[in-house]
This record gives structure tokens, C-alpha cells and sequence, in this order.
């Protein structure tokens, strides 16, 4: 004979292609037609739905705990146990604690919150139209009007765009020549400093590539060269290479 539970029972419930889920033996719903006979009512934790189940596939929930917490892996079944849990130790300090009655003032809290959070649409206004008459005099002025202003295309004026257009050119053509640049200081190749006449530096067998001969780089140049190192320059003038090179 299958064993009956009675309301409040904390149950493993087993519907078809599911895993035996953290269940509560509760009242019935009326919306929720019973279609098996030997069945009972339950509440599941986790997902907070409901369903009749046979007797059959309904296990008490602690003598069954060792074998069933782990039936399951996916994220919902270890939710469901972790409220189950909650609510035992809820109810151990508040035997009045009902977690149905908690989810229906969640459900109701955000319908609330969804209702407040519509954004209100303003009411179109309808625009007077007038009378055919007074439309087509307004027309005709309208088209008064637009011949005795300038043409417009994208908020200017022709006239200012040309005004603008001919203040530009002759900017640019007012515009200073090109000054000549400074000459760079000249570089003396025979100068050594004491610091590189104190270091015994061996010349290296390749040649060195370098581009520049400006204040950093004509003073590498002149260690390079002075230390016996072979040296390909290049440089924006010629005459700077001339004198590196004499």
C-alpha cells in the first residue's frame, strides 16, 4: 500500500523526464486539474511551480537525501535543494514560514515594479487644419516669400557660402613664403672627448648604418667613428656628410 502524505510533508517528487525534485506536499489549486487518481499535490522548490504526482514517485524528502541530492547536476536541481534547505532552518526558528506565500509577494512586487516602469506615452495632439482658402493664400505667400530670400541648402545662405568660400582662397594666397631653415651647428670630427679616450673600445668587422646627423646624432656619429667603427651615413643636405666624410 502506497504511503500517504499529508500537507506540509517535505517530498522527492518524480515526473516524467525529470529527476526526482525537492518537493512540498501543499493544497490543491483549482486551476490545476487533477488527471491522475491516486496522486498528490505538490509545490517545487526552485522552479515554484506545480503538479500532481503519483504516489509512486513520491519519496520523503530527508531518509532519501543521501541518494537523491545528487541526481542531478544542472544549476535549477542545486537551487531547489539549497531552498529546501533554507526553508527547513527557516522553519526550525518560524513554523508559520510558508515559501508559496513568499513567492506569490515576490510575483506580486514585480508586477508592480513593471506597471510603474511603463513609460507613459503623450497624447497626440490633433493640429487644426483651417480652410481650404486660407490654406492656398498661405501657400501663395509662402511661394512670395521664398523667391525674395536667397536659396538655402543646409541652413546657409548662397551668399554667405560664397562670401566665406572667397575670405578662405585669399587667406591661402596671402599666406607668408616658406622661411629658410637654420643652419645646424657644424660638427668637428677631430673633437674627442676624454671619457672616449679613456675606454679601450675594439672596432667592430660590420659597418653601421645611420640616418641623421642632427645634435644627437652627429655626436654619435663622431664616437662611432672615432672609436674605428665603419660608418654609412645619410643625411636630409649633403654638406653635414661632407665634413664627416673629409
Amino acid at each position: 500500500m502506497p504511503r500517504i502524505y499529508k500537507i506540509g510533508d517535505l517530498v522527492w517528487a518524480k515526473i516524467k523526464n525529470c529527476s526526482p525534485w525537492p518537493s512540498r506536499v501543499t493544497v490543491p489549486i483549482e486551476t490545476v486539474k487533477k488527471t491522475k487518481k491516486n496522486a498528490t499535490f505538490v509545490y517545487f522548490f526552485g522552479t515554484h511551480d506545480y503538479a500532481w504526482v503519483d504516489y509512486e514517485n513520491i519519496k520523503p524528502y530527508v531518509e532519501y537525501k543521501h541518494i537523491l541530492a545528487t541526481s542531478s547536476k544542472s544549476s535549477s536541481f542545486r537551487k531547489a535543494v539549497a531552498e529546501i534547505d533554507e526553508y527547513i532552518e527557516k522553519r526550525n526558528t518560524d513554523p508559520t514560514f510558508d515559501p508559496e506565500k513568499e513567492n506569490e509577494i515576490d510575483l506580486e512586487f514585480n508586477r508592480l515594479k513593471e506597471e510603474n516602469e511603463k513609460p507613459i506615452t503623450p497624447k497626440k495632439r490633433k493640429m487644426s487644419t483651417g480652410t481650404k482658402r486660407n490654406s492656398e493664400s498661405n501657400k501663395g505667400s509662402s511661394a512670395k516669400k521664398r523667391k525674395s530670400t536667397p536659396t538655402t541648402e543646409n541652413g546657409a545662405s548662397s551668399s554667405y557660402s560664397s562670401t566665406v568660400l572667397t575670405r578662405n582662397y585669399e587667406e591661402i594666397l596671402n599666406r607668408p613664403a616658406i622661411l629658410d631653415v637654420p643652419s645646424s651647428p657644424t660638427i668637428d670630427i677631430n673633437n674627442v672627448s676624454d671619457a672616449l679616450k679613456s675606454k679601450q673600445i675594439e672596432p667592430s668587422n660590420l659597418t653601421f648604418g645611420f640616418l641623421g646627423l642632427g645634435i644627437m646624432g652627429s655626436g654619435i656619429v663622431k664616437n662611432l667613428i672615432n672609436s674605428g667603427h665603419k660608418v654609412n651615413l645619410w643625411n636630409r643636405s649633403t654638406r653635414k656628410v661632407s665634413v664627416v666624410i673629409l
